[in-house]
């Protein structure tokens, strides 16, 4: 009897403790994603701002009234390129520039400096195609001159509603990436052609969660966005056909929240790593085994204690009514 009693009380124990672990696991899931959409409000925020500080500037530049000299000329002189240095440090981006017709940079705020664009020719860059077709150009892409990513917006220099050349800031991404590491959380923005083009995680730059088309894979080798860079898949399943909801990385599982940039035609990702949702499900789960096993110790253990103490007083009774026939 004593073991059916320990089987059954084992399985009431082993039945409370799962089920403390799956509403734990459902609790603590979704206090984790209600987490994970506050930090990507933060995060989508922060990139906002540092995009939107610069992204008057070509428009600034495409209006001023010396502009249509300086496209006249091979290169500017040291009046306008200071005027874009001042203003480019005032709004805190990294290079503001100006092209002529053909792509080549006559003017820049870094006209000082080793690295100046003076001179370059950017005229296979999206940024400058789009904007001598009218309209305003948004491109993220690896710096054909420096090496160094960054996100370039450009604007029209029109004339007689004709382009006639075009202004560009770039923005570079260093300090909001630093701010990404140091909070040691799995965020990254993908581009339309679905590749990892800003992360916290440097092993997952430049991989795609899409599948390219060797053509598409041509005109992204032809643009030089990546600068030669091997745009290879993000190794990862899940069972969304997108990527999206809980996949797994690495072995390790996570769950995706995501929000559209739909000016930049990008895509904000948080992982939310789900192992220590799991992990703390599991130590409620042993809290709630302990307590009841404890709970069922003390009931056997005060039962016990009654049993035996009726024993004791029924053994007493008996030697009195022994003494007493003697």
């Amino acid at each position: 009897m004593r073991y059916v009693y320990f089987i059954l009380f084992g399985s009431i124990i082993g039945f409370v403790s799962f089920f403390a672990y799956q509403i734990g696991y459902e609790r603590f899931e979704q206090s984790s994603l209600l987490a994970s959409k506050e930090r990507l409000s933060l995060y989508q925020a922060t990139l906002r701002s540092t995009l939107d500080r610069a992204s008057h500037l070509p428009q600034v530049v495409a209006v001023h009234p010396h502009v249509g000299a300086v496209l006249s000329q091979d290169r500017a002189g040291p009046s306008f390129n200071n005027y874009l240095k001042t203003i480019n440090e005032a709004a805190q981006s990294d290079v503001l520039f100006v092209m002529d017709r053909n792509g080549k940079t006559v003017a820049s705020s870094n006209f000082d400096l080793s690295e100046s664009f003076v001179g370059r020719n950017y005229g296979f860059r999206p940024y400058f195609q789009d904007a001598m077709k009218g309209t305003q150009g948004r491109v993220f892409a690896i710096g054909a001159t420096t090496g160094r990513p960054g996100y370039f917006i450009s604007e029209p220099i029109v004339e007689g509603n004709v382009p006639v050349g075009v202004a560009v800031v770039k923005i570079e991404f260093d300090k909001l990436l630093a701010g990404w590491v140091n909070a040691g959380e799995g965020v990254f923005i993908t581009d339309a052609d679905g590749v990892i083009v800003l992360t916290s995680k440097k092993d997952k730059i430049y991989k795609t969660i899409k599948t390219l088309t060797p053509e598409r894979l041509e005109v992204l080798v032809q643009s030089r966005k990546f600068a030669g860079r091997t745009i290879e898949p993000l190794a990862y399943t899940s069972e969304n056909p997108e990527f999206a909801d809980r996949i797994t990385i690495g072995g390790n599982p996570d769950y995706v929240s995501r929000v559209y940039l739909t000016k930049r035609s990008w895509k904000l990702h948080y992982l939310t790593p789900l192992s220590g949702v799991s992990s703390a499900a599991l130590v409620l789960a042993m809290v709630v085994f302990l307590l009841i096993g404890l709970s069922l110790f003390a009931i056997l253990y005060v039962r016990s204690r009654i049993k035996q103490e009726r024993l004791e007083l029924v053994a007493i009774e008996a030697e009195r009514v022994k003494e007493a026939n003697i």
